[in-house]
């Protein structure tokens, strides 16, 4: 919608929000993109629909990319990042647009399963040991996600270190190293990337538990890391995912009682 409303600019124009089902049948193929192709079945649709300028024909290729903007900073997820959670819901994004027209944006992904997910539950998640308390260092550079997470985490018994990109959280850890449990880390930041906070703390301190969170699924990232990473926790997550991941970085600390 942000988008929507920026290509419009200072002149009058509309945004249309609307959600629908679609069906794709047994055998048809995937008319969203030629390199994916989708399972047959029911899909939710919410769409975003814009009377804007419309994206050139150079862009387009280029909108999912994780550093491309056309903007002067950077704000909410990017598609790049709304792209790597779709996909990790077994679902697709359709892009349709006309320079001078508008642009319409649909989210497609699959429905009824979520239900089947919570049958399929694995006893060994259910015998994970929770933790209650502990120091977490928590590498974000969104403001409003270091807020939320230290208010889950600070709910839980645990204390919370923050920082708002790489640099901070490296001198935070060079700091407090012998006491911080573990680090809750983000893939994109401005300064240093995630991958690069990562292998500086892995020099530092290589028994240190780190969780990586990003908005992409994890075989998306796993090329960028040079050595094992605790857990992955995909954005957005709930407390419970957030909460497992960490009793499992935890578990994995030297003369863990757990």
């Amino acid at each position: 919608i942000t988008n929507a409303s920026e290509s419009i600019g200072d002149g009058d124009g509309t945004i249309n929000i609307s959600t629908g089902l679609k069906k794709l049948p047994t055998g048809e193929a995937n008319f969203f993109s030629p390199h994916e192709r989708l399972n047959p079945g029911t899909y939710i649709m919410l769409r975003v629909t814009d009377t804007g300028c419309g994206i050139t024909p150079e862009q387009i290729p280029r909108i999912f990319d994780p550093f491309y903007t056309t903007k002067f900073a950077g704000r909410g997820l990017g598609m790049a990042a709304v792209m790597g959670i779709v996909k990790g819901h077994r679902g697709t994004i359709q892009v349709q647009t006309t320079l001078g027209v508008g642009t319409a944006i649909s989210v497609y992904l699959p429905a009824g399963d979520c239900v089947q997910r919570g049958r399929n539950r694995s006893t060994s998640e259910e015998s994970i040991v929770i933790p209650s308390d502990g120091i977490i260092l928590v590498i974000d550079d969104d403001e409003d996600v270091r807020a939320v997470i230290r208010l889950m985490l600070e709910n839980r018994g645990f204390a919370v270190f923050e920082a708002s990109d790489g640099i901070e959280g490296l001198a935070l850890f060079d700091e407090y190293k012998d006491e911080i449990d573990v680090v809750l880390l983000d893939m994109t930041m401005p300064k240093l990337r995630g991958d690069e906070v990562f292998s500086a703390l892995m020099a530092r301190s290589p028994q240190t538990p780190v969780v990586i969170m990003s908005g992409y699924s994890m075989h998306e990232n796993a090329d960028r890391f040079s050595g094992k990473i605790a857990d992955y926790v995909q954005k957005p997550f709930n407390f419970k995912q957030l909460i497992k991941a960490l009793a499992k970085a935890m578990a994995m600390r030297p003369n863990c009682e757990q």
